[in-house]
Order: C-alpha cells, then structure tokens, then sequence
C-alpha cells in the first residue's frame, strides 16, 4: 500500500492554535474523515467544549495544551494538520531538529526571551523559512502577533510529544504506523492559493458574508458540513472555528504530498520543517 493510501485511510484533523493565556477559548478543533471524492466534517469545537466544566473557568495554557496533547495522542490513526510553526529559519538553529526541539526550554526560558533572541541573532530582521517564503506566510514566528503562539506551542506541545515518541512531525521525521502524524499548516496561505483572502474576522455584516462566502468554496470543493455545524462555524465572528476548517481542508489535500516531502528536505530546510498550504 502506498504512503498515499495509508494517508487517505486516517482521520483528518484541523487545529487553529493559540499560545493566549485563554488558549482553551481560542484554540478550535475540526475533524473528519475522507469518504469518496471529498472529506466529511463531523466536528468543530473550542478546546474549551471538552474540558471538564469544574476547571474551565480557570483553564489556562497548560490545562488546555495537556488536552490537546491528550487529543492527538489518542488519535494514533490521524493526521493532524496545526496552524503553528514547528522550528525557526535555519539561521537561527544549531543542530538537528529534534537537537533543537529538546534544547527549546533551556535556551529559551521565557517568551520575551525567545522572541529577543531571534531579533538579536537575525540583526533585527524578521527572518522567514525557505517553505514559508514560498506559502506567502504573512508573518515571520518570531513575529510581534505569533511569537508567545510559537514559543508556547513547541515548548509545551510539540517538545512532549516528541521527547516522549508519541508522535510522528512530518517531514522532519519518519511517518510511522501506530502514531499520529504532525503537520504545519498555514490558512491564510490556503485562502491565499484558493484566491479567497478576504478580510472575515470581525463582527460586522460584512465580515459575516466573507466568512459564508469562504466556506461555500470549500464545500463546493468537496467539504461536507452539517448545517448545524456550518452556522456555528461562520456565527464565531473571531474566525478560529473556520480556520480550523480551513486547516482540516489542507491537511486533506497535503496527504498525497506527504510521502514525496517526506526524509526528503535539502540542506537547511530539513532543520526549518515545511509549510503545508
């Protein structure tokens, strides 16, 4: 069977992350699973929904990332697609990526020091990835809007997962049976090649009709939703819930890529990961 086939065989998963200090509130989770020429959305949730309703009122970053870790590691037959950068330009790396990924809290103890860190070895400049200047990513992870998103998510998501072996990151490791596969996915780089960026975050009528307008296209391109789910989708006017709808999406579309990109980076970009968009 083909890496392809194996792909198309797992559940799909979306998550448009978040390193806030509400990240349950923030953080959205769409699943589903493919069936014939398209892809069957039966979930799309906060993090939020799923935790204990005792804890939610005090829920910060670590319950909800020991949820989400709990999320994926539960789901050995998925391929999760997240809207979180998994490493940095390869300027700033010494090492291998996991040598990166172990070392993150010991060289990095706090966010505001990740994020000068970055500034001070890149002379200022916001440096991007080979994989991202290619995708368009708006913003580089270090990044005044994506820095804490960055620092908290492979410090407190992905290091576990990877220290303990739970999990699979694509490309940088090898893509094996019995664990979930990572992928990082960016959705503004998907409206971007959908030519469907619009502006949809926000509150006004305006902003409600781009983000119905946004889903049709992607149902129209094989997304089945049920129609409770859709108006719970486009009535979350911060955006998230379809940004994960969105991530779901390209993670579907990534499957047949995936056994090409796979082991298979040249030089730095193999430390720096890929974009899937």
């Amino acid at each position: 069977m083909t890496f392809a086939a194996t792909g198309r065989k797992r559940r799909i998963f979306g998550v448009d992350f978040s390193g806030a200090k509400d990240a349950c509130k923030k953080i959205w989770v769409s699943s589903g699973r493919p069936a014939g020429n398209g892809l069957h959305i039966d979930e799309c949730y906060r993090m939020a929904d799923r935790l204990d309703p005792a804890v939610i009122s005090h829920a910060g970053r670590d319950e909800c990332f020991a949820a989400l870790r709990s999320l994926i590691v539960n789901n050995s037959d998925a391929v999760f697609g997240i809207d979180l950068s998994f490493s940095l330009p390869a300027q700033l790396i010494e090492g291998d990526w996991e040598a990166f990924i172990e070392s993150f809290p010991s060289n990095y103890p706090s966010a505001e020091e990740f994020r000068e860190s970055c500034r001070s070895q890149a002379g200022g400049k916001e440096l991007k990835r080979v994989s991202e200047i290619k995708a368009r990513v708006p913003f580089s992870v270090y990044n005044l809007r994506l820095y804490r998103q960055t620092y908290y998510g492979i410090r407190d998501v992905i290091r576990p997962l990877v220290r303990d072996g739970l999990a699979c990151f694509l490309p940088m490791q090898e893509a094996k049976g019995g664990k979930p596969w990572l992928i990082e996915i960016c959705p503004a780089c998907r409206l971007k090649k959908e030519d469907m960026y619009l502006s949809y975050k926000g509150k006004d009528d305006d902003k409600h009709s781009s983000r119905v307008q946004i889903l049709e296209h992607f149902m129209n391109k094989g997304l089945v939703i049920p129609h409770s789910l859709q108006e719970r989708i486009v009535e979350d006017t911060e955006g998230d819930a379809l940004d994960s709808i969105i991530a779901t999406y390209s993670t579907y579309t990534s499957l047949p890529g995936l056994g090409e990109t796979s082991n298979t980076l040249p030089g730095d970009q193999a430390v720096e990961g890929y974009t899937f968009f």
